[in-house]
């Protein structure tokens, strides 16, 4: 059963700077009234358990992909979301590279932190309700 309202989320987990930005886009998206799913794995052994992926996925309204640091992980799991026809909600951090994306186009680039919540609380306020993907 899909959840209306919410997101699992795809990005980098360097140790650096996940656990800010998890923690941002987690409040973002809290703020505009939607929940955040990350993926259960360890940041220090990240294996991807494919079948609970693919359902956690099913499961959310949508797909947040943050493309920044060229993760081939992020990649492969926009792949998948892609290949099951989720919507997807593309972020990276300006001066990423892109690669491989039928969205590219639609990529919303950040400067830092604050300005990646600025950008999520608009497009995931309850007046856009995350259109920007569905």
């Amino acid at each position: 059963m899909i959840d209306k309202r919410e997101v699992f989320v795809v990005m980098p987990m360097s140790p650096v700077d996940a656990v800010p930005k998890r923690a941002a886009i987690a409040g973002a998206l809290k703020r505009g009234g939607w929940s955040a799913r990350f993926p259960s794995y360890d940041p220090q052994a990240p294996i991807c358990d494919l079948p609970e992926t693919l359902e956690q996925m099913k499961e959310a309204a949508l797909v947040l992909a943050d493309l920044s640091q060229e993760r081939p992980s992020c990649y492969y799991e926009l792949g998948l979301a892609e290949a099951l026809g989720r919507p997807v909600y593309l972020i990276a951090q300006e001066g990423t590279p892109l690669h491989q994306s039928t969205l590219r186009l639609q990529v919303r680039f950040f400067r830092d932190v604050k300005h990646l919540c600025e950008i999520l609380e608009h497009d995931f306020s309850d007046c856009t309700a995350g259109q920007r993907a569905l």
